[in-house]
């Protein structure tokens, strides 16, 4: 009889993170496991995961809302007031609720192993140890800002002592645990492209399908409207060039990030802009399903997101022979040989944000050398095939 895994997932939207794990999903279904994904549901996800062989389930009262905690780096709300009171008690309402219906979940599909993409969904975790099943989980960001370290000190040891393994994508990630938490049991390995990514299309027919004409260089910004990923000094840095040339165009694509006073705000200064060049110069997009067709046909694709994370688009870029540009982070210093296979820029630094997508933009033998050897980087670093063996055998170990 064929084992079985249960993937819990978090995402609303067609994330990296969502993409990641379905490459694994493929993965598990060619070793003949039986898949079973609980995700909130939307119409993209669900299509996205039932084409690939997986078995989709939805919680019964967060059928489309995330039940995840607020953990993540991009919460922002201060603990000691209270909005940050209120997420407390929240969050504490959807561990009660996410373990009680986690055990649910796992006495009905009777899984061989639980496989928490996030740790987000940490109750799923505890839930697993509760009832004697081993979980895997997977760190793909960091966690909140360390302002308040017993925070960071309580995740991690909750994720080493309710998990056989975790899998880390990166060195931070790993770090961010073994430093409150040492353990034999977190690995890191790197994130996943597949055959698919490094596929070369056919330009001419992009272009027609997104009616961009031949001679328009395109500079791809995939972080879509939010503070976080600083589309705002993206779209000043962008005005600049306006100025100067007139055969580019400015594609936005992914999340709308409104819920909040601030937000809301940061998304009317956003869209003041694009609204002004909006079918000119600036064309926006939501959340792509496919973002290596308009990866295709771009030039340049800018990553300048204000707090350290792994960027999945610049490895996506790479494997399309794309330049990049992306802020001066932690993560992207370590990813990026600065002027080799990427530029980095500083943090809110409009003009020499604007200043290097002009030296690509008016360089194409560069922006080819720069794409050439990210190139060969995404190829050595985050072949599909050997990394996700590796967690293969470390779900198999912990299940064994």
């Amino acid at each position: 009889m064929n084992r079985k895994i249960l993937f819990v997932a978090h995402d609303t939207t067609m994330s990296g993170s969502l993409i990641s794990l379905g490459y694994l999903i493929r993965a598990f279904i060619e070793k003949k496991y039986e898949v079973f994904v609980q995700i909130p549901f939307s119409e993209q996800s669900r299509n996205y995961l039932t084409s690939l062989g997986a078995n989709c389930i939805y919680p019964r009262f967060f059928k489309s809302r995330s039940i995840a905690l607020s953990l993540h780096f991009t919460n922002t709300v201060d603990f000691y007031t209270s909005n940050g009171i209120k997420i407390f008690i929240y969050d504490l309402l959807k561990t009660i609720y996410g373990m009680i219906y986690a055990v649910q979940v796992y006495s009905k599909i009777k899984p061989d192993i639980v496989y928490v993409n996030e740790y987000v969904l940490l109750q799923y975790s505890i839930a697993a140890k509760l009832v004697g099943l081993p979980s895997v989980c997977h760190i793909r960001s960091p966690f909140l800002e360390p302002k308040y370290s017993f925070r960071r000190r309580l995740i991690s040891t909750l994720i080493t002592k309710y998990n056989k393994c975790v899998i880390a994508i990166t060195e931070f990630e790993s770090q961010q645990i073994t430093r409150y938490s040492p353990s034999q049991n977190v690995h890191v390995i790197p994130e996943f492209l597949d055959d698919f990514n490094f596929r070369f299309y056919n330009e001419r027919h992009y272009r027609l399908k997104y009616n961009i004409e031949n001679e328009m260089k395109i500079i791809l910004f995939l972080g879509g409207i939010d503070k976080v990923k600083n589309t705002e000094e993206f779209l000043l840095a962008c005005k600049v060039l306006f100025t100067k040339h007139n055969n580019i165009i400015v594609v936005l694509a992914g999340k709308e990030i409104r819920h909040g006073k601030e937000n809301e705000d940061y998304y009317r200064r956003c869209q003041n802009i694009i609204s002004h060049y909006e079918n000119k110069c600036i064309r926006k997009m939501n959340e792509l399903i496919n973002p290596i067709e308009i990866l295709s046909i771009s030039s340049l694709v800018v990553s300048i997101s204000s707090r350290s994370h792994f960027s999945r688009p610049i490895i996506e870029a790479w494997a399309q022979k794309k330049a990049v540009i992306a802020s001066d982070t932690d993560h992207n210093r370590n990813l990026i040989t600065n002027g080799v296979n990427g530029l980095l820029v500083p943090k809110y630094n409009i003009n020499e944000l604007s200043r290097k997508i002009d030296s690509i933009i008016n360089d194409d033998n560069y922006a080819n050398l720069l794409g050439e050897n990210g190139y060969k980087k995404a190829l050595q670093d985050y072949s599909a095939g050997q990394n996700e063996m590796k967690v293969i055998k470390l779900v198999e170990q912990a299940i064994n």
